[in-house]
């Protein structure tokens, strides 16, 4: 237990205190409803990404391509939200 307290953080962290940070910290990215949107996000991407054919046609290499750069979108917009509480 003891070294477990070596590595510990001596200061605190500084959380901003904006109304911004404020309202996205306490309504959006704390909450189970944007962690669950978020964790299924994944899933669905890690899913679709698996579905890969070597030999797809067209539009299933379309589909591939619009499905992972839309959950990559997601991802920036979550990781922004997340980055600005």
């Amino acid at each position: 237990m003891d070294q477990l307290r070596l590595f510990n953080p001596h200061t605190k962290a500084i959380v901003p205190t904006n109304k911004v940070s404020l309202f996205l910290r306490e309504r959006v990215s704390t909450s189970v409803a944007f962690q669950v949107f978020s964790v299924s996000c994944v899933v669905i991407n890690a899913a679709c990404l698996a579905a890969y054919q070597a030999d797809q046609d067209d539009a299933s290499a379309m589909f591939q391509l619009v499905q992972n750069n839309l959950f990559f979108a997601l991802l920036v917009i979550e990781t922004i939200v997340v980055v600005l509480s």
